[in-house]
């Protein structure tokens, strides 16, 4: 996650993220307009804080694990 507590990193909260989520590819993300890549990272910024708040940090680490053995990252983000 990133660890940036600037202002421009923080989006208000109800913020609309779901997008970030729909970055098929990394250009998806890294775009060449700079007010829309710091909308990215923030976005994904606050992604990622939702779903360490929804599994737990340990888990976290058990997922990181699961990646680091071969499964894939989506399968490891989206398990139950």
């Amino acid at each position: 996650m990133q660890v940036d507590y600037r202002e421009k990193y923080v989006l208000p909260e109800g913020s609309r993220t779901a997008f970030i989520r729909n970055a098929a590819s990394p250009a998806d993300f890294f775009v060449a307009d700079d007010q829309e890549l710091t909308e990215n990272y923030a976005a994904a910024k606050m992604e990622v804080a939702r779903w360490v708040s929804s599994v737990g940090s340990k888990e976290v680490y058990a997922r990181l694990a699961r990646i680091q053995s071969g499964e894939t990252f989506a399968t490891a983000i989206l398990a139950q």
